[in-house]
């Protein structure tokens, strides 16, 4: 499935929310980590503790541009690694309300869609 026709998917079927990470995943000691610093991405003393991506330059900038833009249109479309539709301020307002388990449980509360059975309704 190309990324557009996964968009188009997304957009038909209205889930409740859509937390999308894009790239890779680089851990240390691994290829792809090596590929990244040869290519200047990470410094030899990068630690990994904060979660790092690989995308590859040839598509970096137009799948960026795509996912920034069409996350913007949707406020439940969460792009952790971009800072898309999520940020500290908000999982600490939430988590301060009583809010537990996965933050996007919230967007349900914030759609007015019903969660799964025996949950109480919005």
């Amino acid at each position: 499935m190309q990324l557009r026709e996964l968009i188009q998917a997304m957009e038909e079927i209205a889930p409740t929310a859509v937390i999308a990470m894009i790239g890779l995943r680089i851990f240390p000691g691994t290829g792809l980590a090596y590929r990244a610093l040869a290519e200047g991405l990470i410094s030899p003393g990068t630690d990994f503790l904060e979660p790092l991506f690989y995308l590859s330059p040839a598509v970096k900038d137009g799948l960026l541009e795509i996912a920034r833009d069409r996350a913007a249109r949707h406020p439940n479309w969460i792009l952790p690694g971009l800072g898309v539709n999520v940020s500290l301020r908000l999982q600490s307002k939430l988590r301060k309300i009583g809010v537990k388990g996965p933050l996007w449980e919230h967007m349900k509360i914030l759609r007015g869609r019903p969660g799964p059975p025996g949950e109480p309704h919005a």
